[in-house]
């Protein structure tokens, strides 16, 4: 079975040395809040020893439109040619994965500490149950 492929809809610098990724939503395609993708680029123009897979964070809620991420541009050819990718371009996504989840007892208080890029994965969680 082939995985789902999904396209590049949208890239921006999110801070000095970040940048968030938008993906189309695959159709019937579902996750929760804190699980992340494995995404492949296809044919990509140069390669390194990391190979053409990388997980990331899905950072948008599961109820918005399109797959989000966010990532620290370190200089790896994956980083390069997904920052000069131009948009529509195909990438083969493997997802959802993890559990990075809330506990299901609403009365009781959760606490999240992060620090760095994964303070998305937090706000990720408080867009899917709301303020």
């Amino acid at each position: 079975m082939s995985l789902p492929r999904t396209k590049l809809v949208k890239k921006e610098k999110a801070a000095e040395g970040t940048m968030l990724f938008q993906f189309e939503k695959p159709e019937g395609f579902t996750y929760t809040a804190g699980q992340f993708a494995d995404y492949t680029l296809l044919e990509p123009s140069e390669t390194d020893a990391e190979a053409n897979t990388r997980g990331f964070t899905l950072a948008s809620a599961p109820y918005e439109p399109n797959l989000m991420c966010t990532t620290r541009m370190r200089d790896t050819a994956f980083k390069r040619v997904l920052k000069n990718m131009p948009l529509g371009t195909d990438v083969e996504l493997d997802a959802p994965y993890g559990s990075f989840t809330l506990h299901s007892k609403l009365d009781r208080p959760a606490v999240f500490l992060t620090g760095g890029i994964e303070n998305h994965a937090c706000a990720q969680h408080h867009l899917a149950i709301g303020p």
